[in-house]
């Protein structure tokens, strides 16, 4: 193994996946030979241009309804009450139905905008002492399930934001780096039939697969849990340098939220790990280091 690797997200990775700013290093070798390979070919002769004349169109303003401008007023941000729009108000050709769709589409456009704020209080801060197996294939299955869910949140958000192709990539991204880097996430980036996990989700046939190589004297609670958190603080840390305050945000309260909703499909155990021992340590490392 390479010890010197980077195993943490960096801009670089950033760059690749969402396609934003400069990557830390670029191809320069190919840079160089481009320029070498230009420097012995003679400039080409400048084109003589001729000016052509132009002729400015005039146009018509557009005419615009008033009642677009005022529909934004009446309908208040994020109010959610529906306002009647009366016939007899329109002071123009518009029809009434293409107003209200064209106003509802703003609001929607500035809803969407808004960050969604936090109903739930975060998660505790101190270590659950569950006492399960961690050998046993039904607890890791479990264990796995609710942390994927984790990694559903975070795709459905970042799919509305920027798009599938880029939020598999970040998922994919820090699953491979994980994998690298922990014995029993191993080559868990890859399904049995040696397929990507394209979409980021731990393979669980390798998981078992790991878990049962390591002897006895291994820390499996230790070496899963730790994985778990490093995973989950690097996809965090991916949303907050990539796209930003707002969005980390917006993904860590949708997380908050819909725990109640994942505690309904799994034991209380497993909840108290992934609420006490992963949640809350990885929103913390986001929120005090990033």
């Amino acid at each position: 193994m390479d010890k010197n690797r980077d195993l943490s997200i960096t801009s670089q990775d950033l760059a690749e996946i969402f396609g934003i700013g400069e990557p830390a290093t670029g191809n320069r070798e190919s840079t160089d030979k481009a320029k070498q390979a230009g420097a012995g070919v003679p400039a080409q002769k400048a084109v003589e241009t001729i000016p052509v004349e132009t002729k400015t169109l005039e146009t018509k303003p557009e005419k615009k309804s008033i009642i677009v401008t005022s529909k934004l007023v009446e309908m208040g941000a994020g109010t959610g009450e529906k306002v009647q729009v009366k016939k007899e108000s329109i002071e123009d050709d518009y029809e009434v139905d293409d107003l209200i769709k064209r106003a509802e589409k703003i609001k929607q456009e500035l809803e969407r905008e808004a960050i969604p704020q936090a109903t739930t209080p975060a998660p505790a801060q101190e270590p659950f002492s569950a006492e399960i197996d961690y050998k046993d294939e039904k607890n890791i299955g479990e264990l796995a399930g609710a942390f994927d869910e984790l990694r559903k949140i975070i795709q459905e958000e970042l799919t509305v934001s920027c798009g599938e192709r880029a939020a598999k990539a970040m998922l994919l991204k820090t699953l491979e780096k994980t994998a690298f880097g922990n014995f029993v996430f191993k080559n868990t980036n890859w399904d049995s039939d040696g397929k990507l996990r394209e979409d980021g989700m731990i393979d669980m046939e390798r998981l078992v697969r790991n878990i049962k190589i390591l002897g006895p004297t291994v820390r499996l609670k230790t070496e899963i849990e730790e994985g778990m958190i490093g995973l989950l603080y690097m996809r965090l840390k991916a949303v907050k340098l990539g796209l930003g305050q707002e969005k980390y945000e917006a993904v860590k309260a949708r997380i908050i939220n819909r725990i109640h909703v994942i505690e309904a499909g799994y034991s209380r155990d497993i909840m108290g790990i992934i609420k006490n021992n992963i949640i809350a340590p990885s929103l913390k490392k986001g929120d005090e280091e990033i």
